[in-house]
């Protein structure tokens, strides 16, 4: 068994991966993944503060699942305290950083997911994101596929149609 660091190349079927080192400390070997599969391409950000690796390696991607720490719904309360907040917010991307680092790759879609904390205002986050990302930005949830071939964004049995997509700003 071949341990994975930044720069393994791994194969699986017609699909290829490469690991990429991202800013999670205090975490020392933290990867980001970037998927191809033919003309299709995704990244995965992992846990990361801005991350210039990540920016570089995710460029022009189709779609990018990345994480988000939401400042300002995080609130001091029992054991969590202003500066607990603080150091959980320096190593992972912000709500304000986060379309930065989406339009800085010029990928097609983001995905936000991995969001802290659970609880927040979903509009209040992809008007934040807007300020920066013009693209579609969607508020991932368990089980939700987006299908590269169709663009179809899929949920709990509905889907949102190819056209709409379109009109998100897809390639479709």
């Amino acid at each position: 068994m071949e341990e994975i660091v930044s720069g393994s190349l791994i194969g699986f079927g017609e699909i290829g991966v490469e690991a990429v080192s991202v800013r999670h400390q205090p975490v020392k070997e933290a990867l980001g993944f970037i998927f191809r599969c033919g003309s299709q391409s995704a990244a995965v950000s992992g846990d990361t503060r801005y991350c210039p690796e990540l920016i570089q390696a995710s460029r022009g991607v189709d779609v990018l699942l990345h994480e988000v720490f939401i400042h300002g719904a995080m609130k001091p309360g029992g054991i969590r305290t202003q500066e607990t907040i603080r150091k959980v917010a320096s190593y992972h991307t912000l709500d304000s950083e986060v379309g930065r680092v989406a339009s800085e790759a010029g990928v097609k879609c983001l995905m936000l997911t991995h969001f802290a904390p659970p609880d927040f205002d979903r509009s209040a986050l992809l008007e934040t994101v807007g300020k920066d990302f013009s693209g579609p930005a969607v508020i991932s949830e368990d089980l939700m596929t987006l299908d590269l071939d169709s663009w179809t964004l899929s949920w709990w049995g509905m889907a949102v149609s190819p056209g709409a997509m379109k009109d998100l700003g897809s390639p479709a």
